[in-house]
């Protein structure tokens, strides 16, 4: 059974929403979903604890209670989606090494460029410890169009070796901004078609890949 995670050494890069639109993507073909939320704040058992999806939310920021939790949790259910507290090195590395899968968000900033080349620098000795190659993501997150730095971000991360960088680009919007107190994702409403479909070619190009 696989374990998906998003994964990023900084805080702010839209990891709890993008893992709150693959669990339900999941749900919504009819895997059982658990999520680990190992992040103090809470950010996904409060977003998901009224939605209507059957999901199983497990929440600890203990990195040996994640652990832990990540194999009993691949006993019961098709898919482990675990959320980690950006900043989190230790657990984060341990994530890496037991992902089956890992989408890595990036905005386009020179902050979030150097934050992302961090967070490969930790997947490079995560896939050494494990001694395996572990499929990484990155994706454009929270992208203002026209931005003149994208070009820059595609440039850096599009010719890293072993890293698939996605064409597809999370769009910064009022309406994903708005969605965490809605307790909803994008696949709840028609009025966010767009943004569902965005999503759905992300997750269907790279997690099934």
């Amino acid at each position: 059974m696989p374990v998906y995670s998003v994964l990023s050494s900084k805080g702010g890069a839209g990891k709890t929403l993008t893992t709150v639109q693959l669990a339900i993507w999941l749900c919504n073909q009819n895997y059982s979903v658990a999520i680990i939320d190992n992040d103090k704040q809470r950010s996904i058992a409060d977003w998901l604890e009224d939605h209507q999806a059957s999901l199983t939310i497990v929440e600890t920021d203990n990195h040996k209670e994640m652990e832990k939790a990540v194999y009993q949790l691949l006993d019961t259910h098709d898919v482990v989606l675990v959320d980690n507290a950006g900043g989190d090195v230790l657990s984060m590395s341990i994530v890496m090494q037991i992902s089956d899968h890992i989408l890595i968000p990036v905005q386009a900033s020179a902050v979030d460029i150097n934050s992302t080349m961090d967070t490969l620098e930790e997947l490079n000795l995560a896939r050494r410890r494990a001694n395996k190659s572990i499929p990484a993501t990155i994706f454009l997150n929270r992208v203002t169009k026209g931005s003149k730095i994208i070009k820059e971000v595609i440039n850096v991360f599009g010719a890293v070796e072993g890293i698939n960088f996605s064409s597809i680009q999370i769009p910064q919007t009022v309406r994903l901004a708005a969605l965490s107190g809605d307790t909803e994702s994008v696949f709840d409403k028609n009025s966010n078609a767009d943004l569902a479909t965005l999503f759905n070619r992300l997750f269907a190009s790279t997690i099934r890949s």
